[in-house]
């Protein structure tokens, strides 16, 4: 089962964050991602949840951003906001009940990027409210999506706008 806490900031936060990680599977890989999140976002992990799978540079890195000399990092602070609602209440409850690593493909799209990549020009990307993920069951990923969304409306949860499967990945946007 995954926690969810939340550290206040404080001289401690990051020792706090690398102790846990340290205890997770993985930990080198995931303590590097955390390290770079921390390093550009640390103001962020006053509301990021604490577990580890999924961090904020996962959200932002892109190939093509990359390649095109984009800066795709969010100065709006309503786009972290947006993304916290996916990881807390989509993906750190999926990637628990499948047991299985979830990717992420693209996440927050700045409207340069979103050009760059031929998106919708209304794309919840670019309010950070949608993000495509991929694992190596999409059948059995789309079947959680749809009933983790139906549990969470019951719940009066954040509720799902979209939910579009594809070739090879699947689109969720709250």
């Amino acid at each position: 089962m995954y926690q969810i806490f939340y550290f206040r900031k404080s001289e401690h936060q990051k020792t706090l964050w690398t102790e846990y990680l340290k205890s997770q599977p993985n930990s080198e890989h995931t303590l590097a991602r955390f390290e770079l999140s921390y390093k550009e976002f640390p103001d962020l992990f006053d509301i990021w949840p604490v577990q580890s799978w999924f961090f904020p540079v996962d959200f932002i890195t892109s190939h093509v951003a990359v390649k095109n000399g984009i800066n795709n990092v969010p100065v709006d602070p309503n786009i972290w906001i947006n993304i916290v609602t996916l990881v807390k209440y989509y993906l750190i409850p999926l990637r628990d009940k499948l047991k299985i690593p979830i990717v992420i493909s693209s996440g927050y799209r700045c409207p340069q990027l979103n050009k760059a990549v031929d998106g919708a020009a209304n794309s919840f990307h670019l309010s950070g409210r949608a993000v495509d993920i991929s694992c190596y069951n999409n059948l059995r990923l789309f079947n959680s999506i749809s009933r983790l969304a139906i549990s969470n409306r019951k719940s009066k949860l954040p509720v799902l706008s979209e939910l579009i499967q594809y070739k090879t990945f699947i689109h969720i946007a709250v």
